[in-house]
């Protein structure tokens, strides 16, 4: 029943009050009348009724995207300064043709001295029915005092168009005089959309040294819960980073902080006028790790085994990163890091989903480069001994209708250092997927 038809009702129920009412038979007792009450009462169930029989159920559509699973950094040669560190995914979902494009970017860049990165990216394709994806960026100009720990916020909201598929009611009436729509007040949604689930995921990450560069003691990034707003039909979620950064090292020029972070996010969430549940989500925040090393002996990266099981009889299902942290004893060279997890497995008869994670810090490795000078050679990379604490957030996201396909992408970049500028394309390797559904 649309906008004019309540209207026309609404014009009827006008006319029937303020006219007296008549009939065809002066033989009809006053019981027998059909009163301008009772015909109010009728046009009014009549109204209702037709409102309800017309709220359409909300369609289950595709939607596809990719989901970050972390970061594996290494330098090839020597450890160095943050001036440049990041590992990101960018997809764009083509629904004509339901394939889900990837661009995996890497960045790197050394100090002082050249050098060549590995950085791997592990990251889930996603298509599945009755699930909505939304994915962005955050950006931060990060700047302040070496040593200090610095708080940042991003907040957003974005639309939800969970009311899109209700129809909509205006309360009016037709003048009797000129035939006119009159209406009153603002249209009204014929019933209430609600977010069952949903969730914000971080998506990768682009730290650059705007200034020299300097070395981590604090790294932090979060995705907060998501809000939504039934009167705005919005999902609003923060982004949160805290950093602390410092060199006291002969080759770090000056006491000030800058750089800029771009983080990248998703959001997962479906509506719960489904007559099923298409989405299920398991969050689970991450116990601390922690691990020390010395002069003499190098750290050695080590995964450890862990499991996430939500419920049972969901068809897919894939882990995304709510938060990561990592926070050091100290300033620290880093020849390579570790924040990632890899799948090893899911059993949809037991919603258990397998993983191998990984959270580490090198600080230095064997071989590192040094000058001869007999019958010493100079280091011109130091080891330093030090430890690691290390926390990530986790979440498993079961679909009840959905393909996923694991991928991991190792990229190469050679750096030629000499304290050049992060802020160009030499630091910057990108890779495309293409998955067809």
């Amino acid at each position: 029943m649309g906008r004019t038809t309540v209207a026309v009702l609404c014009g009827a129920l006008i006319e029937a009050r303020n006219k007296p009412a008549t009939v065809s038979s002066a033989t009809l007792t006053d019981s027998e009348r059909v009163q301008p009450e009772v015909l109010m009462y009728r046009l009014l169930s009549l109204m209702w009724l037709s409102s309800v029989v017309a709220i359409p159920t909300v369609a289950a559509a595709e939607d596809g995207v990719s989901i970050w699973q972390g970061i594996s950094f290494d330098w090839t040669l020597a450890n160095h300064r943050w001036n440049r560190i990041g590992s990101m995914v960018n997809p764009s979902w083509d629904a004509a043709n339901a394939i889900v494009t990837t661009t995996v970017t890497a960045t790197a860049a050394s100090g002082t001295g050249g050098d060549v990165a590995l950085i791997r990216t592990d990251y889930d394709t996603v298509a599945a029915e009755g699930v909505s994806f939304v994915d962005g960026s955050a950006e931060f100009d990060i700047s302040g005092a070496m040593g200090d720990t610095l708080s940042f916020r991003r907040s957003f909201e974005i639309d939800a168009h969970l009311d899109d598929g209700y129809d909509q009611v205006q309360v009016g009436f037709e003048d009797p005089q000129t035939g006119e729509i009159i209406t009153e007040g603002e249209p009204r949604r014929l019933g209430t959309p609600k977010v069952a689930s949903a969730v914000a995921l971080l998506n990768g990450f682009d730290l650059l040294a705007i200034g020299s560069p300097k070395k981590p003691e604090l790294f932090s990034i979060e995705a907060s819960d998501v809000v939504y707003d039934e009167i705005a039909d919005t999902l609003g979620f923060d982004i949160d980073v805290d950093i602390r950064m410092d060199c006291t090292s002969i080759e770090c020029r000056t006491d000030d902080l800058d750089y800029e972070l771009i983080v990248r996010w998703v959001v997962v969430y479906e509506s719960a006028d489904d007559d099923h549940d298409a989405l299920h989500l398991t969050h689970r925040n991450g116990m601390g790790v922690e691990h020390t090393w010395n002069i003499w002996t190098a750290p050695t990266p080590a995964g450890f085994m862990d499991d996430i099981t939500g419920v049972a009889g969901m068809e897919a299902a894939t882990v995304g990163i709510r938060r990561l942290h990592m926070e050091l004893d100290d300033e620290h060279h880093m020849v390579g890091l570790r924040q990632m997890f890899q799948n090893a497995g899911y059993d949809a008869s037991t919603g258990r989903y397998d993983l191998e994670q990984f959270n580490h810090f090198r600080q230095w490795q064997y071989g590192m480069p040094g000058i001869p000078f007999p019958p010493f050679v100079i280091p011109i990379s130091y080891p330093d001994e030090g430890d690691a604490r290390f926390e990530m957030d986790l979440t498993l996201v079961q679909f009840d209708d959905a393909r996923v396909v694991n991928h991991a992408r190792t990229l190469l970049l050679d750096w030629p250092g000499g304290d050049a500028s992060a802020d160009t394309s030499a630091a910057i390797v990108t890779s495309t997927q293409v998955d067809a559904f």
